[in-house]
């Protein structure tokens, strides 16, 4: 479980929701914290060789840069390395068009 919100608890089954996951929000609103936690959860419950990170950070590192010595980290992207960048969002912008295309709405705001 992630958290709780109007509805009740919230949570992310890995084998039914995807490998994948986003983590949005706007300043402030804890997306950091968040993550390093999942991060360091799932590093502690999974070995290397069945999980593996490779962490997207647009804060210049800053936000996982603790994760990033983990033997789970196998790559991380940072908005200081434009060429990165633009490899990473190759995959994200097929994955919304795919979303897109099965339901005719974005799977989160852009």
């Amino acid at each position: 479980m992630l958290g709780a919100g109007l509805d009740g608890g919230f949570s992310v089954d890995l084998v039914r929701d995807g490998p994948h996951a986003l983590i949005a929000g706007g300043t402030g609103a804890g997306k950091s914290e968040l993550l390093q936690t999942l991060v360091a959860t799932l590093a502690v419950a999974n070995r290397p060789d069945e999980m593996t990170f490779v962490l997207v950070d647009y804060k210049g590192g800053s936000a996982v840069a603790d994760c990033a010595d983990l033997p789970h980290t196998v790559g991380m992207v940072t908005d200081l390395d434009t060429h990165l960048v633009e490899r990473a969002l190759t995959p994200l912008n097929v994955v919304v068009a795919c979303v897109r295309r099965h339901t005719g709405h974005r799977p989160w705001p852009l």
